[in-house]
């Protein structure tokens, strides 16, 4: 039967520490990834929306051939970066990215098939063809009047308001119109300026024939779970141990133990994480922080520093559960009774009354005097 019992208790202590130190690790993991608000800050912090899109995604400039084939279109182009500058403020960049962060969230939390936002850029696109209109008809508005030479060379090309040498004898107003209608009407400039978060799902699926994403939701819902089964395991574990040791001050004391025993696997853990997401950033090695990969090195340390502090903040709520539990449940040292101290007093007034003091040197002379009447027996 006794076996048993240590069985169990050693079976329990296992399962609390096991549960403390889960509880800790999903609950740390839940305030930093359970809701969007974390990655929405990390991102702003990021600096992402005061970067123009052309440095953000890093547009290398076109080749002759390019620049030729679709000449002042480039992204490169001084007068399209302006153009889609204009379209594309910080607080719209925000706005945008922070409604697929929600979208994706309400995706995970299982309440719609798909990711759910929807992202309508008919707006910037008018935007960008008229700042487009405008730059490159403004600049062949400022040009001199071509001349005859010019004017039989520019007869046999299109007229393209980006190249044009000089301002020949048109109507640029009408001119103007019509590249905004073309423009706009464009299957080869945003054909389709309604993105939804469906469309980027049915996107990822053709490129994942194992269609992993479709788990997601289930996962996360386990994930959002976890901290609320491992601590019920570490309570139920940790009362077991309590009731199944001998008393219930060693019990209490072996939980204390168990608390403190467990911050220290929780620094060892946030110390493997620490050089773990170091080494993710190297991975990444940003050449330019403000490229689309020294936002996502940006987003993956701040999201690991919410992390860690998340953890240490556990951890130390654990320490002090701890070391109060073991203060509590120390070995206090033994104290005289009443009933010791009223019996000594007694026996100290009877003494007193029969005119005998108490001296602290008699039983010193007792033991020389029993010494000497056993010396003289050994002589004889």
């Amino acid at each position: 039967m006794r076996i048993l019992k240590k069985l169990v208790r050693g079976l329990g202590v296992l399962g609390c520490r096991l549960g403390l130190f889960g509880f800790a690790v999903a609950t740390a993991l839940l305030l930093t990834f359970g809701t969007p608000e974390p990655a929405k800050t990390a991102v702003e912090d990021s600096g992402a929306y005061d970067i123009p899109l052309h440095e953000l995604f890093d547009f290398q400039p076109a080749t002759p051939d390019e620049t030729e084939e679709d000449a002042g279109l480039s992204p490169d182009d001084p007068h399209v970066r302006e153009a889609i500058a204009s379209a594309f403020p910080p607080d719209k960049k925000q706005n945008i990215v922070e409604r697929m962060i929600d979208g994706t969230y309400v995706w995970l939390n299982g309440e719609a098939e798909y990711p759910d936002f929807t992202i309508n850029l008919a707006a910037e696109k008018e935007t960008i063809i008229q700042s487009l209109a405008d730059n490159a008809f403004g600049r062949v508005n400022d040009l001199e009047p071509c001349s005859p030479q010019e004017l039989r060379a520019l007869q046999n090309e299109e007229f393209d308001p980006f190249t044009v040498p000089c301002k020949p004898p048109i109507d640029l107003a009408a001119e103007k119109q019509k590249f905004i209608d073309e423009y706009g009407q464009s299957e080869e400039f945003l054909p389709d300026t309604t993105l939804t978060g469906e469309d980027l799902f049915k996107e990822g699926e053709r490129h994942d024939s194992t269609n992993s994403a479709q788990n997601l939701p289930s996962l996360f819902a386990v994930f959002t779970k976890l901290p609320w089964i491992l601590g019920v395991l570490a309570a139920i574990t940790g009362a077991g141990i309590v009731f199944l040791y001998d008393t219930r001050r060693e019990g209490t004391r072996k939980l204390g133990k168990l608390f403190v025993g467990t911050t220290v696997s929780l620094v060892i853990a946030g110390i493997i994480t620490h050089f773990t997401l170091n080494g993710l950033k190297t991975t990444l090695d940003p050449q330019n922080d403000r490229t689309l990969d020294g936002v996502v090195a940006s987003v993956v340390d701040s999201l690991g520093k919410d992390l860690l502090l998340s953890g240490a903040i556990i951890t130390l709520i654990y320490l002090v559960i701890g070391i109060v539990i073991l203060f509590i449940t120390r070995k206090k040292p033994e104290r005289e009774t009443p009933e010791t101290s009223v019996e000594n007093r007694e026996s100290t007034d009877e003494n007193t009354e029969h005119g005998q003091v108490p001296d602290p040197n008699s039983a010193a002379r007792e033991d020389q005097s029993a010494n000497k009447n056993r010396k003289p027996d050994r002589e004889q």
